[in-house]
């Protein structure tokens, strides 16, 4: 039923990082709102249907692959340094040389004019840095690192919305169905009562009780149906569509035989979590980040070897000459005093370093509590759903029972109605816990970093 040994399963349009070889992973291109498929949509539908509509609606993973993709660019933008600078100008321009003014004619004596056309290439390129750009290149690289497992745990973060949604509005209908079969149970009772008042056995007290209950059976009735909406709306919130009365889902195949072998793995889940959680994963690769940009800062404190090459054309019009002009250079630089920022930008960079660092140990505890909290709530679970089922089966029994012996005259109303809400509770504690086991079950999936638990409610 659980996948816990996963990092993230594939998905057609938006791909998770795969935890065994991230550092081989760039984001492709993602699928515009306009290029989405505009296929009609069938219900009901399972849960792996209502996954893909999520991935494909849901404006949360678009944002996380956003991101991912300015970080991306942000890489690019780093490697930059390693390729030649190269500028290009041209400048056009016209001079006249004016020697003075003739006394006779107020005019002007022009004694020169020309127009010169003047390209220029200019190449730079950054020798060695030691290890500056490099190191700020790698600090970019982790970043997208991060942004990756964060897209990850986007995607993991809407499967489980959307696991409980769908384990909600399952759970409403069952309870829909429970009272259904209480109502059911609340009018034979109530035309028992009748009966025996008719024929004399019973009293006017037992009936206006009768009365009373199915009153109470309608309420619980509808209140419960009303719930089946709330629930249809979340569901169609977090999919990612209008709501609508259409929206319908295939009841999941929930029961209580859950691997052994699962119950008693925790520290299996435990070291795999630590291990491929995309959390951890993100923080691991920030706290890389911030590392590499702290030895990038240090290393900006050092001189920087650079090379170029110039070229250029002086053009002049009228003149049947050209003035050309090229030159190479090897040069070093360095930022002898700028006002203590680069001494500055090196602290800062310390300081995030030893952010991230307890963040990734801040990330593993919270992780580690969060899959030893959900695992030992889905034990109890299962526990809570054998107990519930057992209870609503004697329940039934016991009502049965009461309700023949009432009808042949052999039993009170009082132990009817006792029976009756026993048998009423049993059914609604039956459908809370086949609820609470799949949500813990989704729970401990999510907690463990993974995307979803196996479908079986086809």
């Amino acid at each position: 039923m659980l996948s816990l040994f996963g990092c993230a399963c594939n998905h057609t349009d938006q791909q998770p990082v795969n935890c065994d070889s991230p550092s081989d992973y760039l984001p492709a291109e993602c699928s515009t709102e306009e290029d989405l498929p505009s296929t009609e949509i069938t219900w009901p539908a399972d849960l792996n249907t209502l996954l893909d509509i999520a991935f494909s609606n849901n404006p949360e993973t678009r944002l996380a692959w956003q991101r991912a993709k300015i970080a991306e660019a942000q890489k690019g933008k780093a490697a930059a340094v390693f390729f030649p600078q190269v500028k290009l100008k041209a400048i056009a321009a016209n001079s006249k040389d004016i020697a003075g003014q003739n006394p006779s004619d107020n005019k002007r004596l022009i004694t020169h004019e020309s127009t010169v056309f003047y390209p220029q290439i200019e190449i730079t390129y950054s020798l060695f840095k030691f290890g500056a750009h490099r190191a700020r290149a790698e600090a970019a690289k982790s970043e997208l690192l991060a942004a990756n497992f964060q897209y990850n745990r986007a995607l993991q973060t809407l499967a489980f919305s959307v696991q409980m949604a769908y384990f909600n509005l399952d759970s409403a209908k069952e309870a829909v169905s429970a009272n259904q079969l209480s109502l059911d149970d609340a009018k034979a009772s109530l035309e028992y009562a009748q009966r025996r008042y008719d024929s004399g056995l019973g009293n006017i007290n037992d009936l206006l009780k009768a009365r009373a209950n199915l009153s109470q059976a309608q309420f619980q009735f509808e209140h419960s149906s009303a719930n089946i909406e709330t629930a249809r709306a979340e569901l169609a919130r977090v999919l990612g569509l209008q709501v609508s009365s259409q929206i319908d889902i295939f009841n999941p195949n929930i029961d209580n035989n859950i691997d052994d072998a699962l119950l008693g793995q925790v520290d299996d889940i435990l070291a795999k979590t630590l291990e491929c959680h995309p959390h951890i994963l993100a923080a691991k690769a920030r706290f890389d980040a911030a590392t590499q940009a702290n030895k990038s800062a240090s290393r900006n404190l050092m001189p920087e070897l650079i090379a170029g090459f110039t070229g250029s054309i002086n053009k002049v019009k009228h003149y049947d000459s050209n003035y050309q002009k090229y030159s190479a250079f090897v040069g070093l630089q360095w930022d002898l005093f700028d006002g203590f920022a680069n001494l500055n930008n090196v602290i800062e960079a310390r300081a995030r370093t030893r952010a991230a660092k307890h963040e990734l140990q801040a990330a593993k505890l919270d992780t580690a509590k969060n899959v030893w909290d959900q695992y030992h709530k889905f034990k109890s679970a299962c526990r809570q759903l054998k107990a519930a089922g057992e209870y609503e089966k004697s329940a039934k029994e016991a009502f049965d029972s009461i309700q023949l012996a009432y009808a042949n005259g052999l039993g009170s109303f009082l132990d009817l109605m006792t029976a009756q809400n026993s048998l009423a509770s049993a059914r609604q504690k039956l459908v809370a816990s086949k609820n609470g086991l799949a949500i813990s079950l989704a729970a401990l999936a999510y907690a463990a970093g993974n995307l979803t638990i196996n479908d079986r409610n086809r």
